[in-house]
């Protein structure tokens, strides 16, 4: 009974640590091509996201504007760069297939 209960914890150890081994090898070879993005995808469901995020990125700076030019009006610039810089590089900047960062 002893080393049956031993084999098996011992089997049940070597079978976790072969399961913790595999994705350490894909991550490895994954985060060479992290960046890389199938071009089809990007141009048919990404970039219109990425339109309609430029979009929603000039509405949030529309509507905050306002308070922002009263209250503090030398962050006005933060606030438009804030809103607009990621969704513009995105969509309009980074080239088919591929967005660093």
């Amino acid at each position: 009974m002893r080393k049956k209960v031993a084999s098996v914890f011992l089997g049940t150890l070597l079978s976790f640590t072969l399961l913790q081994a595999g994705p350490a090898f894909s991550l490895e070879s994954d985060l060479e091509e992290q960046d890389s993005v199938p071009v089809l995808l990007d141009a048919w469901v990404l970039r219109p996201a990425g339109l309609i995020t430029v979009v929603g990125g000039f509405v949030k700076f529309v509507a905050i504007a306002p308070v922002v030019a009263i209250t503090r009006p030398t962050n006005f610039k933060t606030l438009w760069h804030s809103s607009m810089d990621g969704p513009v590089r995105f969509t309009f900047i980074d080239p088919l297939g591929n967005h660093p960062e």
